[in-house]
């Protein structure tokens, strides 16, 4: 039998996930949940999470034309921003910050609720190097098409007619 005891804030949803550990079988199991007013008996898990060994480095100027404006700006205004704002996400446009918030989302959602549309570079308020973002495995795959005549088709050696 494993115990688990856990402290979860409960949302206006009334949702709790919860994963369990890998020695937990998979199929049927009874799983007993006790609701308890004091949290003072929950003990709270610390999970290691293995380090961050992603390469760092500061961001680069903007590819897109219309954003190499705001990121000279941000560069200029950052002397200041790491004064009033450090470890915040900024928002800037037409040369001057739009928004201040914790997250990317945040911010970004803030800039466009006041010009939909419009161009913002947003980052985060910081002189240290950040991590390069790590992006999923890319797979290609090559097709070849091969058009026989307008009623028969081929892809990869499946033909349909």
């Amino acid at each position: 039998m494993t115990t688990i005891r856990v402290r979860a804030r409960v949302g206006d949803d009334h949702r709790v996930v919860l994963t369990l550990p890998p020695e937990v079988a998979p199929g049927d199991h009874d799983i007993e949940v006790t609701v308890r007013d004091d949290p003072a008996g929950a003990v709270p898990i610390e999970v290691p999470l293995p380090p961050d060994d992603r390469p760092r480095r500061h961001p680069q100027r903007p590819t897109n034309p219309a954003l190499v404006p705001e990121y000279e700006a941000f560069e200029r205004l950052l002397p200041a921003l790491l004064e009033q704002h450090p470890g915040k996400y900024v928002a800037v446009r037409g040369g001057a910050v739009v928004a201040v918030g914790g997250t990317e989302i945040d911010v970004l959602t803030a800039a466009h609720e006041q010009s939909p549309g419009a161009p913002v570079y947003t980052r985060l308020v910081t002189d240290q190097p950040q991590p390069v973002p790590r992006l999923g495995a890319l797979h290609l795959r090559r097709l070849n098409y091969s058009i026989a005549s307008p009623a028969k088709a081929s892809l990869s050696g499946r033909s349909s007619a």
